[in-house]
């Protein structure tokens, strides 16, 4: 394993970026493959119940997660030097705050337990907390990875620990311990993990030292740490008062079509998000070169995940019955609305990498005061309504409200507001106009098998998206970009490592 700062700079930026693009990419498209397969299994031997039993607990476990991560791997990605005894500083303090965490969390298995009134909250509260310090034991070492642009150990480990997963939680469910298969999948993530991780990255922590010299790393982690805490609240905020009003039924089918908004987005926002923060982070001071590298990553998102969000949002009962059963269908419009708000998602969370990439840790930290109220109000002024409510009354502000919001508070040098304005233009044009076309001429397909109906909607989302580009002078160079770069990924992955 290379020294903590042997990064890209030691070859070509470009060449490293796209080779650890495409492994991120690549890990991302088995793990969708994995996780949707995954998906489609349990829903048909679990209820909407028994997903939105496990669903209770998640938030409390998200936001102990939360703690003990501290924002400290984003601080080992962010800062160009960075020595061994920092590194190692970072990892006792993460082992800590988990073991601290974990504790905190089995003690409050009760109150859990108490507050939906539902003692079987009790047994699976208690099983995550002692996720958190397996979990904890490898952040660092992934981190790593991240740092020196090895993304292909990253999609070997993710693939592996994905399948091992799944397969574990479908033999549980098969035998019908019902919602422990759920638990089962989710613990064996971080303990198939961890071996892998030491293994491949070979690098132990030693004793705990250097603190001092640390302190500044860490001031700068808990104001990356104070943001996601406070993005926590938006983002579990909705789980928790849905299940404590409306149950765990409706729980179950709002959290199904949540997950699956989230996938495109995470299938994309994550893996570019690992190459893009340590690439930016060696171009912010170069404003040009930033805001050129920046706009081409965007840009290039933007063609990949709204043409399939737009299919999310119009063909959302086709989706449902093929991937979770007729059972599940009441989830349908619960993820058209919420489509909605993952048309903004991608453009929106990359501005996270702005604020890393150029060290304006505390202003991300500000900007979570804004952002964080509005979400909040916006999930208390739909749960009279259901779970239906919430995602519309949660769409409307995040695109009407915190979209402008966000790009006005992160302008700056390296990329302003207006930059994104015209980097956005012509795909929020495609979305409209192929999405409207789609709801107009919704009955084409009556009778049709939901996966025809899949296929179709894509085939005509994507190619409204790539005419639109083509015929636009300043924007053609996006497709061309993307096939060349397609082209030298394939390349450079097939390529022996050191050639």
């Amino acid at each position: 394993m290379s020294t903590p700062n042997q990064t890209a700079d030691g070859g070509n930026l470009r060449a490293r970026a796209i080779r650890g693009g495409v492994f991120s990419l690549a890990s991302q498209g088995g793990r969708l493959v994995i996780q949707i397969g995954t998906t489609a299994i349990l829903a048909r031997l679990l209820s909407p119940g028994e997903f939105g039993l496990v669903a209770m607990v998640i938030p409390f476990v998200a936001l102990v997660q939360l703690l003990q991560d501290a924002g400290l791997p984003s601080i080992t990605l962010q800062r160009q030097d960075i020595t061994e005894e920092q590194i190692a500083t970072l990892f006792w303090t993460n082992m800590l705050l988990a073991a601290v965490m974990s504790g905190v969390l089995a003690l409050c298995a009760p109150l859990v337990a108490a507050f939906f009134d539902d003692g079987r909250l009790n047994a699976i509260t208690i099983a995550f907390a002692a996720l958190l310090i397996p979990a904890a034991a490898g952040v660092q070492h992934r981190a790593l990875l991240q740092r020196t642009l090895n993304f292909r150990a990253l999609a070997v480990i993710d693939i592996s620990i994905q399948l091992i997963a799944t397969a574990a939680a479908v033999v549980v469910a098969w035998y019908g311990y019902g919602y422990w298969a759920l638990v089962v999948h989710a613990a064996t993530l971080p303990i198939a993990q961890l071996p892998m991780l030491w293994l491949t990255v070979r690098w132990s922590p030693g004793r705990p030292r250097g603190f001092r010299e640390a302190r500044h790393l860490l001031r700068a982690g808990g104001e990356i740490a104070g943001f996601n805490l406070l993005n926590y609240f938006a983002r579990n905020l909705d789980n928790i008062l849905i299940g404590k009003v409306w149950g765990e039924a409706a729980l179950g089918l709002y959290g199904r079509a949540y997950n699956l908004m989230l996938t495109p987005v995470n299938q994309i926002n994550v893996p570019v998000g690992h190459v893009a923060v340590p690439l930016l982070s060696k171009l912010a001071h170069d404003p040009a070169r930033y805001r050129n590298a920046y706009r081409q990553i965007l840009e290039k998102m933007l063609l990949v995940t709204m043409p399939g969000i737009v299919v999310l949002i119009v063909a959302a009962p086709s989706v449902v019955l093929l991937l979770f059963g007729p059972k599940w269908l009441e989830a349908a419009p619960i993820l058209a609305a919420l489509g909605v708000t993952a048309l903004v998602q991608p453009a929106n969370n990359s501005t996270g990498w702005l604020y890393v990439s150029q060290g304006r840790t505390r202003d991300l930290f500000r900007w979570g005061f804004i952002g964080t109220p509005l979400q909040v109000a916006a999930i208390v002024a739909g749960l009279p309504w259901g779970p239906m409510g919430v995602a519309i009354s949660f769409a409307a502000v995040n695109v009407l409200v915190i979209t402008p919001l966000i790009w006005w508070r992160v302008d700056s040098p390296c990329f302003r507001a207006k930059d994104f304005a015209a980097a956005v233009a012509p795909f929020a044009a495609s979305s409209i106009l192929s999405g409207g076309a789609l709801m107009l001429g919704g009955g084409l397909f009556p009778g049709y098998h939901p996966l025809l109906v899949i296929l179709a909607s894509c085939v005509w989302t994507y190619g409204c998206q790539l005419a639109i580009l083509l015929a636009l002078p300043r924007h053609r160079r996006v497709v061309l970009e993307l096939v060349t770069m397609a082209a030298d990924a394939m390349r450079m992955a097939t390529r022996p490592r050191g050639a």
